[in-house]
């Protein structure tokens, strides 16, 4: 009887391993990228527009800093992207062929001109 049981428990623990298992894989192929955005003199930018864009596939993400200058795109796939950055009364910063692999965390600060 005391067997039976431990086979079932035994049983019960594989089965979530192997359900569980896509799960954790799922969470570890994707990328992310962040950064701060700052003017040329250091302060911090909070509400600029960063777009994310995966070259080969157009997947576009978008993301704000937040109160501190910082932004964070989250959940992607590896790839080439392109990064721009818009904010009111600076000038549109674009970084191209930005490389992404599988699993890293990237991190792309900007700093922002005045616009003229």
């Amino acid at each position: 009887m005391k067997t039976k049981r431990t086979l079932a428990w035994a049983a019960l623990l594989l089965l979530a391993l192997v359900v569980a298992s896509p799960v954790q894989l799922a969470q570890t192929i994707v990328s992310s990228i962040r950064g701060r955005v700052t003017d040329p003199q250091g302060a911090v930018i909070s509400g600029a527009t960063v777009t994310v864009r995966e070259i080969a596939t157009n997947l576009t993400r978008t993301a704000r800093t937040d109160d501190t200058g910082h932004y964070l795109a989250a959940t992607l796939p590896s790839g080439t992207y392109e990064l721009k950055v818009d904010s009111a009364g600076f000038a549109t910063e674009q970084r191209s062929n930005v490389g992404l692999f599988v699993a890293q965390e990237l991190t792309l600060d900007f700093s922002l001109t005045v616009a003229t």
